[in-house]
């Protein structure tokens, strides 16, 4: 019974374990060692192939790698500040709540800004979302609130949109509009 052969290519750089020069490769077949020429076009092509799986292979281990690093940054940060950080949440949101239940959007939306501007921090941005997204809950609903917030999934607007807003208020921080992500979400689940 006769068996079909089994290429396998050793590289091309110099002598192999057959004894192939420059321009051959070895190839088992039938068991047995035996160089083989190549043309040009075959080599060129392998020689981009290679090329293009490093560059892949390269990309993906760094990709890898950063899943990893900042994996192991976020479990750090968590083991080092989450209690804190719930607990921040969880008092934003009480008060938001308590706040919103004597006031109405725009008045939600004024102590929103106020909480920005004595606290301008990016990290205290989420707290004061956290706030607003609770106030607003809470709240009476206030005349033409929604009317001009654009729909949440149109981002680069949403960014222009807080940006008009902040600078209407004196506010340039970024976590100003960080903040009124709120105020899209609220605005978005009321349509």
């Amino acid at each position: 019974m006769r068996r079909k052969p089994v290429w396998r290519y050793a590289p091309d750089s110099g002598t192999g374990r057959c004894g192939a020069g420059p321009g051959l490769r070895c190839s088992r077949q039938y068991g047995s060692l035996a160089a083989i020429p190549i043309t040009r076009q075959a080599h060129a092509l392998e020689q981009q192939l290679n090329r293009g799986m490093r560059a892949v292979l390269l990309l993906l281990g760094f990709g890898v790698l950063a899943v990893i690093v900042f994996g192991l940054a976020g479990w750090w940060w968590w083991t080092q500040h989450g209690p804190d950080f719930s607990a921040d949440v969880k008092t934003g949101m009480d008060e938001g709540m308590t706040f919103g239940k004597g006031t109405d959007q725009n008045g939600c939306l004024a102590e929103g800004f106020d909480r920005n501007r004595e606290h301008p921090e990016l990290d205290t941005s989420m707290l004061n979302m956290f706030f607003l997204t609770s106030c607003l809950s809470a709240a009476g609903a206030s005349e033409g609130f929604c009317d001009d917030v654009p729909s949440q999934w149109n981002g680069f607007v949403v960014t222009r949109w807080a940006e008009k807003r902040c600078s209407a208020e004196g506010l340039e921080t970024p976590s100003c509009a960080g903040m009124l992500n709120a105020v899209v979400t609220h605005c978005q689940r009321r349509d």
